[in-house]
């Protein structure tokens, strides 16, 4: 499982970012990715399009991810920018 930071930004994200690519090479991807977004309390659009490479990476390697309670900010950002159902949220989140 992949816990978000309370600080997806760009600032934030450095970390994550080798953690998720690390998890998601080809070939070396779980069948299932768990990511929790309970404690995301900040977002912004570097932080959303990082959790959008990596859906599309884990669909590329044949994963799939299962989002775990997205916090309100995040839903919040992702609704902003149009982006719920490219990250594969039903109903938003």
């Amino acid at each position: 499982m992949v816990e978000l930071p309370a600080r997806m930004t760009t600032d934030g994200i450095r970390a994550l970012h080798a953690e998720l690519k690390t998890r998601l090479r080809t070939g070396k991807a779980p069948p299932r990715l768990i990511i929790d977004g309970t404690r995301v309390e900040e977002v912004d659009t570097a932080g959303l399009q990082l959790l959008l490479a990596m859906r599309r990476s884990a669909d590329a390697a044949g994963s799939t991810i299962e989002w775990r309670s997205p916090s309100a900010a995040l839903v919040r950002a992702a609704r902003n920018l149009a982006l719920t159902d490219a990250l594969g949220w039903r109903d938003g989140a």
